[in-house]
């Protein structure tokens, strides 16, 4: 079982008519479950590969877009 969740925010600010100031910031969590129902191995050593795991992130985003022409654009 897998699950994925994104929350993005992004503005732009013109400093000049075709240069902008881009912010953004990102929030992100993925959560994997596995419900191991085939447990291989002697009763000794039997091996359950089950999980349940959960990873968030914030990702920043910071940069300037210059408008060369009507359908061209740089970030950096």
């Amino acid at each position: 079982n897998a699950e994925n969740l994104e929350i993005h925010a992004e503005n732009q600010h013109y400093l000049l008519p075709s240069v902008a100031l881009v912010t953004g910031l990102q929030w992100a969590r993925s959560t994997r479950r596995l419900d191991d129902r085939y447990i291989a191995g002697t009763p000794a050593d039997a091996a359950d590969e089950s999980f349940d795991l959960r990873y968030e992130a914030w990702n920043p985003k910071l940069g300037v877009r210059w408008d060369y022409a009507p359908q061209v654009q740089f970030f950096a």
